[in-house]
């Protein structure tokens, strides 16, 4: 029985760590890419680092589908049992309230535009593509290219810009980034952490 109930109590102080720090730390997270990705050389990133120097509220939309970006992963990506450690899907979605509504609508559309992919079979055109112009022979993670996608054409939307596949490429490296940073997170500052309370 004492074994149970530590168990118990660990659970609840992951929970209760993630879901405390969670919307802070991916506001905080995303904010942080979006300053790296300004100040990025790389050819592909540099046009994203020259278009948001020229525009504030690019790089607001950016911020804030980013910080949706890490509900996705956590959503997505993570197996079901850790997920319930973090509390499940309803408190992550409680959590997602305190974002500003671009964000809690960006994680809905990217959750069920991804979904949907995966329902009908893919979209290998759209991933194969990059991979080909961008990917130096390699995969890309089909969820970064989803993610990314939308991400653009949330700013072309409300910006009545067109940016093209190039700068969904000049993204992938920024939200790969997002999901590595964020398994990190979790392990070091909610699982680690949550043990060493017990």
């Amino acid at each position: 029985m004492g074994l149970f109930s530590k168990k118990t109590n660990i659970t609840d102080e992951m929970s209760r760590l993630f879901l405390d720090q969670f919307p802070t730390w991916a506001v905080r997270h995303a904010t942080n890419l979006v300053q790296e990705l300004k100040t990025s050389k790389d050819s592909a990133e540099k046009m994203w680092a020259d278009f948001l120097r020229k525009n504030r509220s690019a790089e607001k939309i950016l911020i804030d589908c980013l910080t949706a970006a890490h509900a996705t992963y956590v959503s997505i990506t993570l197996p079901e049992g850790t997920l319930l450690l973090l509390g499940g899907e309803k408190k992550i979605a409680s959590a997602i309230l305190k974002w500003s509504g671009r964000s809690q609508n960006f994680f809905v559309l990217a959750s069920a535009y991804h979904k949907r992919i995966l329902q009908n079979g893919g979209e290998p055109d759209l991933t194969a593509s990059l991979e080909e112009m961008f990917g130096g022979g390699g995969k890309l993670e089909p969820l970064a290219v989803h993610i990314g996608t939308l991400i653009t054409r949330e700013i072309e939307d409300e910006l009545k810009e067109d940016l093209g596949p190039i700068f969904v490429a000049g993204l992938y490296r920024v939200i790969f980034k997002l999901q590595d940073e964020q398994l990190d997170w979790i392990s070091n500052e909610v699982m680690e952490k949550a043990k060493g309370h017990n």
